[in-house]
């Protein structure tokens, strides 16, 4: 298992970085206006789920590297005390199954058997759960496309490329259209996002 982040597939399964913090709330919109209006970040991911006891609503919230998962359970259900709670520890990871091999053969006991795919967050992320030493929760999460790309090219507010079969790049070796947009002046994406 590795650890480094320059994206090379030699090193096998590697932690990435701090995943994501997560928040729960029992008044989401009033959360998100604080850590957008008040703190700067931006929203990159608005999802909404119908339970059988009402709706559980999750927002992701941008700051540079930092990731928030602002949490609003169905009827305003706030777990832990006070008028916060910060749920979880999620780590980002690269070969998600392949790591959770390894951590099963320390003796690391998982929530659940399987990694959990999350088809509806992101176009695509994986997650699984397990418990720390003082019974703290941790998460390993993949990301899918953080960009949020809809078929364009590129994402011109964060500059990736999201390089599926809907990718129209006039590329010339300074754009990757299977990855990310390089932001050369050389670059000749259509969407313009090396502007």
């Amino acid at each position: 298992m590795g650890n480094c982040n320059c994206g090379c597939e030699s090193c096998g399964p590697t932690i990435e970085g701090l995943g994501h913090i997560s928040l729960h709330t029992t008044d989401i919109e009033k959360t998100v206006d604080f850590y957008t209006n008040v703190l700067g970040f931006q929203k990159i991911e608005d999802i909404s789920h119908e339970q059988e006891d009402g709706t559980l609503r999750i927002v992701f919230l941008l700051c540079v590297d930092i990731i928030l998962e602002i949490i609003q359970k169905p009827n305003g259900v706030l777990d832990g005390k006070g008028d916060g709670c910060f749920h979880h520890l999620a780590i980002q990871v690269t070969g998600i199954e392949q790591l959770v091999d390894i951590l099963k053969e320390e003796g690391v006991v998982f929530d659940t058997e399987d990694v959990v795919f999350l088809p509806h967050m992101f176009n695509g992320s994986k997650c699984i759960f397990f418990r720390g030493p003082c019974g703290e929760s941790i998460e390993l999460f993949e990301y899918g496309d953080i960009g949020g790309c809809d078929g364009d090219c590129c994402d011109c507010e964060n500059g990736d490329c999201c390089g599926g079969d809907d990718c129209d790049c006039d590329c010339d070796g300074d754009c990757d259209c299977d990855g990310d947009c390089h932001h050369d002046h050389d670059c000749n994406c259509s969407c313009g996002c090396h502007e």
